[in-house]
């Protein structure tokens, strides 16, 4: 399977104090579609051969700081002999600071 795409929407944004905004994509990655080493590794275990989507929340706190919480859900295409196909669920909290 030599075939990606990604698609999302992003609703809202971080400039000030109380600005939020909250995103979403999908993604599919076909084992062939991309060398596995330049994929977003953060997106299942990393590499290709999977779908799935992500969810973003961003809270922009004070002026200079916004805080973020980005949760992955992540599944194999084909999966392999030894596994059962859960999904991968990966929870990431970011704090980010404007200087």
């Amino acid at each position: 399977d030599a075939h990606g795409v990604m698609g999302g929407l992003k609703l809202g944004q971080t400039k000030v104090r109380g600005d939020w905004a909250l995103s979403g994509y999908y993604e599919y990655i076909g084992q062939e579609a991309a060398i596995s080493s330049f994929t977003y590794d953060d997106f299942g275990n990393g590499g290709t051969n999977l779908e799935g989507s992500v969810i973003q929340l961003d809270y922009q706190l004070l002026n200079p700081l916004t805080l973020t919480a980005r949760s992955h859900f992540t599944n194999f295409i084909n999966r392999p002999a030894d596994t059962t196909n859960p999904t991968l669920i990966r929870l990431q909290l970011d704090a980010q600071v404007k200087f």
